[in-house]
């Protein structure tokens, strides 16, 4: 089993770091909590808008290692993703 490490761009710089099994039904996820959830990313989702977001696939991993490229990813963007 496979898994997707991507993340959220807004103005091409990442603004979340995440993991799924399913890219396609996380983005549709993603898209529905921003209007109906207050969390700190969403906040910043429905600021700017959503058509403002682009959401890129930046690995694929397996199941076993997905929190560990997950962990990689946060590291090397860290100043820049704050949700």
């Amino acid at each position: 089993m496979s898994c997707v490490i991507y993340c959220m761009l807004y103005e091409n710089v990442p603004i979340y770091i995440g993991r799924t099994k399913n890219f396609e039904a996380r983005v549709a996820t993603h898209k529905t909590k921003s209007i109906i959830k207050n969390f700190p990313i969403y906040r910043k989702i429905r600021e700017v808008g959503i058509e403002n977001i682009v959401f890129a696939p930046l690995m694929y991993c397996s199941y076993k290692n997905r929190k560990e490229m997950e962990k990689l990813y946060y590291k090397q963007y860290k100043n820049t993703c704050k949700y």
